[in-house]
């Protein structure tokens, strides 16, 4: 019992000073007096389940991180998210400075009738190629459905606005293209096989870290 006060004390303090969080405004939101937390990270005393449950929510780490003696660094999941938000945000200002670039150099080779713009253009639906990738690494389900459908429709009407020989008739192709999208959306794969399931078509949360860890170890 000792011994997890200490491992509790010295996870309580660590923890909190990760998320950056004065003793008294931990003790805040926990609804308890900053002479409480003091208490837990002397490891006089330990909180009650509900506390730690609540602790765990508020620094972004599981259960097991809290008891575990030996703690690893934890990258708080928000973080995480937000770090693999600026990396697909930057990779997308890539493209347009390409963009750009080849804007720049079209109007210098041929200042006159050069077709710089179609640069702009394209950049579109190379965005989305690249929100595609990143989205099918890191993202959920329902963001690489938005970014299939935008790069779908936007690269039609690019190839449209670049090669005036083609028909704006192509931009039917899409209707295919989406509601093969659609139906490989709503498909989800269960003990039996492949299905449809439109009621939790959306529903796309990650599991628990202490579940897939569980399972991983059975």
């Amino acid at each position: 019992m000792d011994n997890l006060n200490y491992i509790l004390a010295k996870n309580i303090a660590l923890f909190r000073r990760n998320a950056k969080l004065t003793q008294a405004e931990l003790a805040e939101k926990l609804n308890f007096s900053d002479k409480s937390v003091s208490k837990w990270e002397r490891g006089d005393g330990i909180p009650d389940l509900a506390v730690l449950l609540q602790m765990c929510e508020i620094f972004d780490v599981s259960i097991s991180d809290m008891i575990n003696e030996k703690v690893k660094t934890v990258t708080p999941k928000r973080e995480i998210k937000r770090n693999h938000l600026l990396i697909a945000l930057m990779s997308v200002v890539g493209v347009w400075l390409l963009a750009t670039c080849g804007y720049v150099i079209c109007a210098l080779v041929a200042p006159e009738g050069h077709i710089g713009w179609i640069s702009f253009v394209l950049a579109i639906p190379i965005s989305f190629v690249v929100l595609v990738v990143f989205a099918s690494i890191w993202g959920r389900k329902w963001h690489l459905f938005s970014f299939i459908t935008a790069l779908i429709w936007t690269l039609l009407v690019s190839i449209c606005v670049c090669i005036p020989a083609v028909e704006w008739k192509i931009i039917y192709l899409g209707i295919p293209m989406q509601v093969i999208t659609v139906l490989w959306f709503l498909m989800r794969k269960t003990e039996n096989g492949w299905s449809f399931d439109i009621k939790n078509v959306l529903i796309d949360k990650e599991k628990p870290a202490d579940i897939k860890d569980e399972k991983s170890n059975t």
